[in-house]
């Protein structure tokens, strides 16, 4: 029983092309449930102008609370025993969710489970394996046991392409809402602190990427993950994974404090680095000295892959 869970928000251009790639899936989900955010566009008339008759698709609208409320609401109302997640941009291949069921039938222990995927960056021309490093990694489905070790330099788990069990998503207490940087990535540390991810070695999905009212509301923003670094760190030592959770966190401390100071926000970064201080003076003091550099050096490094 595996329920589907899109958050829609002003993508009246995509939505159609997201559902009907669901609803042409091999293997069926038993749910559709589609949550418009209080979107200002035409997303909700158009949804409901093509599937408002289906058995399949629900579709719900409620005021505008963030992805991660969204997510939460369709979580609510999803009758499976795991959720499988699409951005309302995104689309799935047609055996999706007929290799999620294969993996959750050779693995019945397993609470997450995760694919590869294809990025699609909008305007400038077909689909790429961005993630082809991890992909040969894995022969085969199986569990990622170091999963923090391999989700530093490689997407495991991603929002469109990632079906997990209800149960555990509601015991860490769901997507946190509020935040609009890093709210996934920040479920897949608590989630994967609980249980070791299965991943499908195969591009099952295809991520669309360009500018929007939803990814130009993030700039300036900190990451959800650092800002709650003492929750993720107290679950890390329950789990006895602090070592290679502390070492996840400060890269993607790093990474993002980047993104901070090449998009001009050099106020945010210094503050998301008061968060790890306690934990790694060293990366604060890395971040300290990155906000003496000259934009265009940043810019410039983070180019040619050396940050």
């Amino acid at each position: 029983m595996i329920s589907v869970v899109i958050p829609l928000f002003n993508k009246s251009y995509s939505a159609l092309n997201c559902i009907d790639s669901v609803l042409s899936q091999k293997k069926l989900p038993c749910e559709v449930i589609v949550v418009d955010d209080g979107s200002t566009d035409d997303s909700l008339s158009v949804v409901r102008s093509k599937y408002s008759n289906s058995q399949l698709v629900s579709i719900f609208s409620k005021s505008n609370g963030g992805v991660s409320s969204a997510r939460n609401f369709g979580v609510s109302k999803a009758k499976g025993d795991f959720v499988a997640f699409l951005d309302a941009d995104d689309q799935w291949d047609p055996e999706f969710l007929l290799e999620v069921e294969s993996a959750l039938q050779r693995f019945p222990c397993a609470a997450i489970v995760g694919a590869g995927h294809y990025i699609n960056i909008i305007g400038e021309g077909g689909r790429c394996n961005r993630y082809s490093k991890i992909l040969s990694q894995f022969k085969s489905t199986s569990p990622v046991e170091n999963y923090f070790d391999v989700a530093k330099n490689a997407s495991v788990l991603n929002s469109s392409k990632v079906c997990v069990s209800k149960k555990l998503l509601e015991s860490v207490g769901g997507f946190p809402e509020g935040a609009c940087v890093g709210e996934d990535i920040y479920v897949w540390t608590r989630l994967c602190l609980e249980s070791d991810p299965v991943y499908i070695p195969k591009s099952l999905a295809t991520i669309n990427v360009q500018e929007d009212d939803s990814r130009n509301a993030r700039g300036g923003k900190m990451f959800i993950a650092i800002q709650k670094i003492d929750e993720i760190m107290l679950c890390a030592e329950a789990a006895g994974k602090s070592k290679e959770v502390l070492s996840y966190l400060k890269l993607l401390h790093l990474k993002h404090s980047v993104l901070l100071l090449v998009g001009g926000y050099k106020k945010s970064a210094i503050a998301q680095a008061e968060f790890i201080k306690c934990y790694s003076f060293r990366y604060y003091v890395i971040t300290r000295l990155l906000a003496m550099v000259p934009f265009n050096i940043i810019k410039y490094l983070k180019g040619i892959g050396r940050l």
